[in-house]
């Protein structure tokens, strides 16, 4: 079960050791004097495993209450070349990029790698991220936030964008979904409470917004800096029980009063001898008592074999110890 106090933790690690990033304000110019503000990135991840296959070959993006990247970031969008001029008519967009225009240029993957180093944040329709993949590859999708949406482009406003959450690798048994980059101050104290209450909120939101709650999600990761590969914190590592809310108590289940005095009764008369091999497999095969594990008799075994290689075993031997004795 994943604590509060271990993503308190691990936000405090983040905040301490992550790696610092001078950032100015869209549009600023950049003054060499000017003082500028240092923010950390923090990138909260989710990764889910053994999801049941969909009918539809991507899940729609959730629509979150609460921003996921810091409202100064740049957003980029990735769209056809046929749609290019409606999508321009939005200002959120600091620059469009086609498909037509990857392809037509030839970038190479280190191209690639620029572009997507220049922005935070990309957009593209959900009908297009297949062909993101493909034309983009890993260049684009593993170095920065890639937001799909079903909504057209040009209706979208900024915290639209900023608060839509999209799946990644849809096609494969492992679903990852980024809740995105929190900037941190320099003051270390107020900026872990910041951080906590906004992940903490976003987690919340996640898992009621998603069918039965994060109850497949198998790993929860806030990585330092995901752009300078910093090593990744894990804060859950199995798989939640089912129907358990990701905040929630594990459910306290007392054990029946009947079945608990039989099996102390079980152990007494075990330990006593009284049971017999018959009666040991008649209760074994009850699938009620398998988890009470048949005991090596070693007070009856041991002065056994102590005798047979002294040469006593013929004193005190019974029929049955012949049976079984290798000579």
């Amino acid at each position: 079960m994943i604590s509060v106090s271990r993503l308190r933790q691990a936000l405090h690690l983040a905040v301490l050791h992550g790696q610092k990033h001078p950032i100015t304000a869209p549009g600023a110019k950049n003054d060499l004097f000017a003082e500028q503000q240092h923010l950390f990135y923090v990138h909260l991840s989710i990764r889910m495993h053994n999801i049941t296959p969909t009918p539809h070959p991507l899940p729609k993006p959730v629509r979150l209450p609460c921003p996921t990247v810091p409202a100064g970031y740049t957003i980029a969008a990735i769209v056809p070349e046929a749609i290019k001029d409606s999508v321009a008519e939005n200002p959120v967009f600091d620059h469009i990029y086609t498909f037509e225009e990857i392809v037509r240029n030839r970038y190479t993957f280190e191209a690639r790698r620029r572009i997507a180093h220049a922005y935070d944040l990309f957009v593209c329709p959900v009908e297009t991220y297949p062909r993101l993949l493909k034309v983009g590859g890993d260049s684009i999708v593993k170095h920065t936030i890639v937001t799909y949406v079903s909504e057209p482009l040009h209706t979208l406003s900024r915290n639209d964008i900023l608060r839509t959450v999209s799946f990644i690798d849809p096609p494969g048994a492992m679903r990852s979904m980024r809740l995105g980059m929190f900037g941190a101050v320099d003051d270390p104290n107020s900026t872990v409470e910041n951080l906590f209450e906004n992940a903490k909120e976003l987690i919340g939101a996640l898992d009621a917004i998603i069918p039965g709650g994060l109850r497949n999600c198998q790993c929860l990761l806030i990585d330092l800096a995901p752009k300078n590969k910093f090593p990744s914190l894990p804060l859950y590592n199995s798989y939640l029980p089912p129907n358990t809310r990701i905040f929630d108590p594990a459910p306290v289940t007392t054990r029946d009063l009947y079945d608990t005095a039989i099996d102390e009764l079980y152990l007494e008369m075990e330990g006593l001898g009284v049971v017999d091999d018959e009666a040991l497999d008649a209760l074994h095969q009850n699938p009620k008592y398998k988890h009470l594990a048949p005991r090596k008799r070693s007070d009856e075994e041991q002065p056994d074999t102590h005798k047979e290689e002294d040469g006593e075993g013929s004193e005190g031997s019974s029929d049955d110890d012949d049976g079984v004795r290798k000579t």
